[in-house]
């Protein structure tokens, strides 16, 4: 690879290096910024969801699961009021075919955390009125 880019630039092979390291290290750091920007983003929607009811993140609770939906994986984030298990928010986490299921999940909980929310479930998946189904506390261990 590294001739045909010396060829298409016009470089001697013998006065020049072409190194591709760079590269690499920006589309990493430029996943790991949008993988940041998904979360502070998912962050505001559920802070959004709290005020807009007038609540704080101690009458709320959420549930995650992985869910489908028109051939995607994504992990799905519902906040609820504790009070009437009314829906404030909803929150789709786009699952990247290589990501690592139990470090993305790890760090939705720990948003979460970081909002305040400290009741956190994991469901098998949500009904037609974004109830949960098969609901259980979240556990790392218990997912399934």
């Amino acid at each position: 690879m590294t001739a045909i880019v010396q060829n298409c630039l016009g470089m001697d092979e013998k006065k020049s290096d072409v190194h591709f390291m760079y590269q690499d290290l920006f589309h990493g750091a430029k996943e790991t910024a949008i993988a940041e920007w998904s979360m502070l983003e998912m962050m505001a929607q559920l802070n959004q969801g709290l005020q807009s009811h007038d609540l704080t993140a101690a009458d709320s609770e959420a549930a995650m699961a992985i869910i489908e939906q028109e051939g995607d994986a994504l992990v799905q984030v519902n906040l609820y009021s504790r009070a009437l298990h009314l829906l404030l928010a909803q929150v789709d986490m786009p699952l990247a075919i290589a990501a690592d299921l139990t470090t993305l999940l790890a760090d939705i909980n720990d948003a979460l955390g970081t909002v305040g929310i400290t009741a956190v479930h994991f469901a098998d998946g949500f009904d037609a009125n974004n109830q949960p189904l098969g609901l259980r506390p979240f556990e790392l261990g218990n997912i399934t």
